[in-house]
């Protein structure tokens, strides 16, 4: 039974136990990085990986400032934005947005550009693609990557939705 917001209340009065020590009710879990919450919402994990884009960016910018401007691109596209784990991402989330924004700011502050810089053309000064358009070829990839797999069960999964 799913339970959404209020799955702790559908749980008042149960204790869970493994070995004798009882297992914590939570709204939300990160597990190898990735936050999964009760609701099977995204926006917790995408909101940690935009906070975490940022302060990257803050620390290429304080720590490598002087640095030629496609040295710290390089950083920006390897170390900045690694997103670990957005492939099960729903990328029609709004919270996506949100790391679009922090990542075209971040790129205006590599590149010295002005603020009002549209954001058009900061993928094209830079030959990246946006955010967004990279979310989306690394789904598909892990897509294709699953769908082709060898392991009967992870193909199965792919395909069918089910073992």
């Amino acid at each position: 039974m799913y339970c959404g917001k209020k799955l702790a209340r559908c749980f008042d009065g149960l204790t869970f136990c493994i070995d004798g020590k009882e297992i914590a009710v939570v709204n939300e879990y990160l597990h190898l990085g990735h936050i999964t919450s009760v609701q099977l919402d995204d926006k917790g994990d995408i909101l940690a990986k935009r906070k975490s884009l940022c302060g990257k960016i803050n620390n290429v910018l304080c720590y490598l400032g002087s640095c030629d401007p496609l040295v710290k691109l390089k950083l920006l596209r390897h170390y900045c934005c690694d997103f670990y784990g957005s492939v099960i991402w729903n990328l029609s989330h709004n919270s996506i947005e949100d790391i679009c924004v922090a990542w075209r700011k971040g790129l205006r502050r590599i590149l010295a550009l002005p603020y009002n810089t549209h954001s058009r053309l900061i993928s094209k000064v830079c030959d990246y693609l946006p955010v967004r358009e990279e979310l989306i070829c690394r789904c598909a990839s892990f897509i294709m990557k699953c769908l082709n797999s060898c392991n009967s069960v992870v193909h199965s999964v792919s395909r069918n939705g089910m073992v």
